[in-house]
């Protein structure tokens, strides 16, 4: 689970569009890999990364420590906390 800060207003989409590019930023994806599966009228977000095969795990300290430093906006909130599945 992420927690995601954008400054943009949920007006026309703006918002979700910035949450997208910030979550690929993050994981260093093309944008076009990341996807809104859910959540678009409300704060909790449900999003789909393609191609993450590449990625280290989550545990590794790259997506731990150094995106905290790199974008202030995205920080890592725990492991799987979605008891929905």
């Amino acid at each position: 689970m992420l927690t995601v800060w954008v400054p943009e207003v949920p007006s026309h989409g703006d918002a979700n569009r910035a949450v997208l590019r910030e979550v690929a930023h993050w994981l260093r994806v093309p944008r076009s890999s990341v996807a809104l599966l859910g959540g678009a009228a409300s704060r909790i977000k449900t999003v789909l990364v393609a191609d993450l095969a590449h990625l280290p795990a989550p545990d590794s300290d790259r997506l731990r420590d150094k995106p905290k430093a790199q974008l202030p906006h995205v920080r890592p909130t725990g492991g799987d906390q979605d008891s929905r599945t």
